[in-house]
């Protein structure tokens, strides 16, 4: 078990931003914090809030604007880039939801970059977007049939990198929606695909025509690749081409996975100090400076909505 420690209440006051479902991926910026939830009123959409991060040494963000995200689907992909191109804010968000019929759900399939605009409704139709994301291998083909995706991007801008690296997104997709299926996971340099969206006048770019600028990709079949809990929630993605990966239904002890990139090294640890265990659901993760940050949702509370952290260090390697 790893300590974890609560850093941030998130709420809306009762002013109606946020929507009675879990804040399914979080973004903390240097000035705002964003959430992703679905719509209560239609499981296709999401609706995208933010709020700004305390300043009085509190630890309670309170969500001001929203905008509606429509036919994006259930995922977990929330992440910041400044585009080099133009200059402006994005987020990659995954979109293009696909009705799982067994379930009722509905999962977003594609991976696209937005801009927070509140009061304004876009559908995922309208955004820049890669597709064919289960194509996203050296041959151009899809090793099975996509039932989800989620994607994360690497922390430093390639322009801050001092190594020399790229910064990266890389994307895992699967073939089913819980932790039965076999997962593809993908990188690319980030900065190559945005020039790659830029260039397209569809907005669209499918991944089988990408096959020259993958860096790299490889497939965990089923049965081969645990995820913790037996459950895929939080995806992020380190500078050292780490893979994180949370995991928790509800009732389970959060965990967080890392593993290397094709996870022959891996680890996973549990987070204790967590309060009301039995109504706790594990859900995204996010890199930042030297903790992982992840959210918590405690079902039935009058305070569901908490991001907890750990230390990087956690973890041995």
């Amino acid at each position: 078990m790893t300590e974890a420690s609560l850093e941030y209440h998130i709420t809306d006051n009762g002013n109606g931003i946020l929507e009675k479902k879990v804040i399914q991926k979080f973004y903390i910026g240097s000035k705002y914090f964003y959430a992703l939830q679905l719509q209560a009123s239609n499981k296709m959409n999401v609706v995208f809030s933010r709020g700004l991060l305390p300043t009085d040494g509190s630890n309670t963000v309170i969500m001001t604007d929203k905008m509606l995200l429509t036919n994006f689907g259930h995922s977990q992909t929330l992440e910041y880039y400044k585009d080099p191109i133009d200059g402006q804010d994005y987020f990659w968000v995954a979109m293009n939801n696909k009705n799982t019929p067994s379930s009722d759900e509905y999962w977003a399939t594609q991976i696209g970059k937005i801009q927070f605009v509140a009061n304004t409704t876009l559908d995922y139709t309208q955004a820049p977007r890669l597709t064919n994301l289960v194509a996203a291998n050296a041959k151009g083909k899809a090793p099975f049939s996509i039932a989800r995706a989620d994607g994360a991007l690497s922390s430093t801008p390639t322009a801050n990198r001092t190594d020399g690296g790229k910064q990266r997104l890389m994307f895992m997709t699967s073939n089913a929606t819980d932790d039965k299926g076999s997962y593809q996971l993908s990188a690319y340099n980030v900065d190559t695909i945005n020039a790659k969206l830029h260039a397209s006048a569809s907005g669209t770019v499918s991944c089988a025509d990408l096959t020259s600028n993958l860096v790299s990709a490889y497939v965990q079949k089923a049965g081969s690749f645990e995820v913790p809990n037996k459950s895929w929630q939080g995806l992020e993605f380190a500078d050292d081409n780490s893979v994180y990966i949370s995991g928790g239904h509800t009732g389970m002890t959060p965990k967080i996975m890392k593993g290397n990139w094709q996870f022959t090294k891996q680890q996973t640890v549990s987070s204790s100090d967590v309060d009301d265990i039995k109504d706790v659901e594990t859900e995204g993760i996010q890199l930042k400076g030297s903790k992982i940050y992840v959210g918590l949702e405690f079902h039935g509370n009058s305070d569901p909505h908490r991001v907890y952290s750990i230390s990087k260090s956690d973890f041995t390697f």
